[in-house]
C-alpha cells in the first residue's frame, strides 16, 4: 500500500493534482483510489456549510443530528480517539488511557460548549472548534478508508489531511498549548508514505482563487502566507512542489516521485500482481 497526500493552500491546484496522479496511475494499471476532505458524510457535509455559509437547510440538518444528545456524544467519541480504527494496537492503546481526559477536557474548557452553539444557531464558528469538527470528520472518513489502507498493492490518494489540522489552526492564531492539543488528538490517523506540498507566492494563490470565485472564510493573502510558514515549519521532510508552474510541470514533478515511491515499496500495476 502507499498512502499518498496532497497538501497546500487553496488556489495552489490539489484537486486537480490528485486527480490527475489518479488518473496517470490507473492509466499505467495500478489499483489507485482518491480522497478529498472533509468528506461527503454527515459531518463532512456540517464542516463545508461552516466553510461557506450556513443556509437554512444545513443549519435543520444541525440541529436535528444535535438535539438528542446522542450525536453530540458519537462527535466527541471521534474527536477523542474512540471511533479511529486504523491505527496499530499498541498506538490505539496508548492513545485509549487518554481518551476520557480528552473527551473530558473538551467538555469542562468550553470548547464543546462554543462548538455546539455555533452548529445549531447558525453563528460563525471559531477557529478552534472549526478544527475539532475537522478531526470528528476525518475519524468519520478514516474508518471508510480503512479498508484500502489495508490492500498491499492499492494506492490511497488523499486530498488534505491532518497537516491541514494544524496549519490552518497555527494561523488562525490559538496558542501553542491548543496546537499541540490538536496534535495529540490527529496523532492516531496514519500517516502518509508521501506528502505533496504545492504552494507559490500568497498574491498568486489569492489571485487564483478570486478568479474561480466561491472564497471561503480563511482565503486571505495573509492566511495563505502564514499557511506556507506553518507546513514548513511542521513538515519539513514533505515535497515542496511550486504551484506558480504550469500545470504539466506540476503533475510531471508529483509523478516522478510517487512512482520512485512505489518501486522502493514495491507495489505492482493490477496485471503484475499474483493471482
Amino acid at each position: 500500500m502507499a498512502y499518498i497526500m496532497i497538501e497546500g493552500p487553496d488556489g495552489s491546484g490539489k484537486t486537480e493534482s490528485a486527480s490527475r496522479l489518479l488518473a496517470s496511475l490507473k492509466d499505467a494499471g495500478y489499483d489507485a483510489i482518491a480522497v478529498r476532505e472533509p468528506g461527503n458524510g454527515t459531518l463532512g457535509t456540517l464542516v463545508r456549510s461552516t466553510l461557506s455559509g450556513i443556509s437554512a437547510g444545513n443549519y435543520n440538518d444541525m440541529k436535528s443530528y444535535f438535539q438528542d444528545g446522542s450525536g453530540t456524544e458519537r462527535l466527541l467519541d471521534r474527536i477523542a480517539g474512540k471511533a479511529c480504527d486504523v491505527i496499530d494496537a499498541q498506538e490505539r492503546n496508548a492513545l485509549t488511557s487518554n481518551y476520557a481526559a480528552i473527551k473530558g477536557l473538551l467538555r469542562s474548557d468550553g470548547v464543546l460548549d462554543r462548538l455546539l452553539n455555533a452548529l445549531t444557531t447558525a453563528k460563525e464558528i471559531d477557529i478552534e472548534s472549526l478544527q475539532l469538527l475537522f478531526t470528528a470528520v476525518r475519524s468519520e472518513d478514516m474508518k471508510r478508508l480503512s479498508p484500502f489502507l489495508a490492500k498491499k498493492d492499492t494506492v490511497v490518494i488523499s486530498d488534505r489531511g491532518y497537516p491541514s489540522t494544524i496549519t490552518y489552526a497555527e494561523s488562525g492564531g490559538p496558542n501553542a498549548e491548543y496546537v499541540e492539543f490538536l496534535k495529540l488528538i490527529n496523532s492516531r490517523f496514519p500517516r502518509p508514505n508521501l506528502m505533496f506540498v504545492l504552494s507559490a507566492q500568497p498574491d498568486i494563490l489569492f489571485k487564483r482563487i478570486q478568479v474561480r470565485g466561491g472564497r471561503e472564510r480563511f482565503d486571505s493573502p495573509e492566511t495563505i502566507r502564514n499557511l506556507i510558514e506553518s507546513y514548513k515549519r511542521n513538515y519539513p521532510d514533505a515535497v515542496y512542489i511550486d504551484a506558480s508552474q504550469s500545470r504539466e510541470k506540476v503533475h510531471e514533478e508529483i509523478m516522478g516521485h510517487v512512482i520512485s515511491l512505489l518501486r522502493k515499496l514495491e507495489v505492482r500495476p493490477i496485471n503484475l500482481q499474483k493471482k
